[in-house]
This record gives C-alpha cells, sequence and structure tokens, in this order.
C-alpha cells in the first residue's frame, strides 16, 4: 500500500486476539496515539479477521476526536473539547491516557477522563470489526504533527462471536533511517508524500487522515474527517480483478505472519537444552 519496504526498526506484523469482557469499561486498555513510544511511526493499519455485532458485540476501534458527518453543530462544541482535551494530553508529553495520573500537568488526568468518556459515548468515529475490512489511519498530518484525531483504542468485546472473540492483524508503518535523520520539514514531505499515494491508488484512494475500507461483498467505503471536513462514502473498488488481487494479498499477508509466528516457536523451543 505504501510503496515502502520493511526495515529493521520497525515492529513485525502483530496477530491479536481479544477475549470478551463483557464487564469491562468499554475501552478497557485505555486510548493512545499510535506515536506513544514510537516517535517516528506515522501510519497504522489494522486488518479485522472476525465480525462482530455492533451492538451485542462491539469490539470497535473507536476515533472519539474524529469527525463525522451529520453531527452538525450539536456534535462540534463535544468535539471541539476532546480535541482541547487530547492537545493537552500531547503538549504535556502523553500519549496514553494511562500514562496521565504521572503527567506534570495538574489537568492531564482530567484530560484523559474526557478522552476516555468520548468513547464511552461513542463519540466521534466507531469502526466495528468486520472479516475483511482494512483500517488505515496516520498518526501525523501532512505538516508532520502528530494529529489528535488519531487519539483510538479498542473497545471491549461483549460476546464471543463465531470466533470466541475479536482476531485482527495490526502493522505499523514507520520512519526509514535515512529520512529521520533529515530536517523536519523532509519528514513532513515524506508522510505527505504517503498519504499522496494512497490517494493515487485506484482500489483505496486515502482519505486524509484515517479512512476504513472493506473488501468484501464487492464494495469498498471510505470515512474522512479531516478537520474541517465531513466524511464522504465513496466506492473505491473499479474492477473484479482488483478486489480479487486484494484479496490474495491480504490472504498472503495473514499466512506470512502466521508462518514467522510459527518459525520463531520453533526456533524457540530447538534452542532448549
Amino acid at each position: 500500500l505504501f510503496s515502502e519496504p520493511r526495515h529493521s526498526h520497525e515492529v513485525s506484523p502483530k496477530m491479536h486476539f481479544r477475549v470478551p469482557t463483557p464487564a469491562s469499561p468499554r475501552a478497557p486498555l485505555g486510548l493512545h496515539t499510535d506515536t506513544n513510544g514510537r516517535p517516528f511511526r506515522y501510519a497504522t493499519l489494522i486488518l479485522y479477521l472476525t465480525t462482530l455485532h455492533p451492538v451485542d458485540g462491539d469490539g470497535a476501534t473507536s476515533f472519539p476526536c474524529a469527525e463525522v458527518s451529520g453531527c452538525g453543530q450539536v456534535g462540534q462544541p463535544l468535539r471541539s473539547q476532546l480535541l482541547a482535551a487530547a492537545n493537552q494530553l500531547q503538549r504535556c508529553g502523553v500519549r496514553h491516557t494511562k500514562g496521565a495520573k504521572g503527567a506534570n500537568d495538574p489537568d492531564a488526568h482530567k484530560n484523559a477522563e474526557v478522552l476516555l468518556q468520548g468513547a464511552a459515548t461513542h463519540s466521534g468515529l466507531q469502526i466495528y470489526p468486520e472479516a475483511g475490512k482494512l483500517v488505515v489511519f496516520f498518526s501525523r498530518d501532512d505538516e508532520g504533527t502528530e494529529d489528535p484525531s488519531s487519539w483510538h483504542g479498542g473497545a471491549a468485546v461483549r460476546c464471543s462471536g463465531e470466533s470466541g472473540g475479536k482476531w485482527f492483524l495490526q502493522i505499523f508503518k514507520e520512519l526509514p533511517l535515512a529520512v529521520r535523520s533529515s530536517s523536519d520539514a523532509d519528514q513532513a514531505r515524506f508522510i505527505e508524500r504517503k498519504r499522496e499515494h494512497l490517494r493515487r491508488q485506484r482500489a483505496l484512494r486515502c482519505l486524509n487522515p484515517i479512512f476504513d475500507t472493506t473488501h468484501h461483498a464487492g464494495h469498498s467505503e471510505g470515512h474522512r474527517f479531516a478537520s474541517g471536513q465531513q466524511l464522504e462514502q465513496r466506492n473505491t473498488l473499479d474492477s473484479e480483478q482488483e478486489h480479487f488481487a486484494l484479496e490474495w494479498a491480504i490472504r498472503l499477508l495473514i499466512l506470512g505472519c502466521l508462518a514467522m509466528s510459527v518459525m520463531a516457536r520453533f526456533v524457540a523451543v530447538s534452542d532448549l537444552p
């Protein structure tokens, strides 16, 4: 998708499983930005491998600060409050709501609670797990600054569904080593080019700064919520050939991750005395 080879300083793709926790808060692991502990990370991909019902199963990826069409004037004050809380947390060095208690800012804990309450009340954008759905979002904007709209977290899984819980694959993209040593302006241009590269792709048109795309049932939807812009939906699959090729690319990616996991376990066992 990014036409950028993986490098040794990027975290390997990871498969995750979330067990049902019906009694837990909606965001049991808290909310965070993906630059938390990884300052050179600029984009994240999440591939859902199971489907959960939005009401009974939830397990959504919640973006409480994101702008969604249809909220109108009623939703704007709440979003402004959420964005202000996210910005204040970032300014005092907090990238995860769990880190607010130890921050120097006396308002950090209160701001973290504002974001968690936003997730609990389904504010912003909620992307529900659907097998085959791919979510791509950027942690930084075209100026290279951290985007407060990208604060997110996984909602609690409320029921087991057909797979016993929620399975998903997560991939992170980080600035290449050569770009990291360049100026802030060059780093910003690199991120801007990557976003523009996604926009130009026919099968996946990146809708800045976050979009989700569904690659099954013969259609694809994108969600746009940049500041001052409304969510848009577009059909971005123009042919059955593109759909078929993309499906197989996703399948091969999953098989590759599973193969790496099996090999790692084999090596670990072989090293035992």
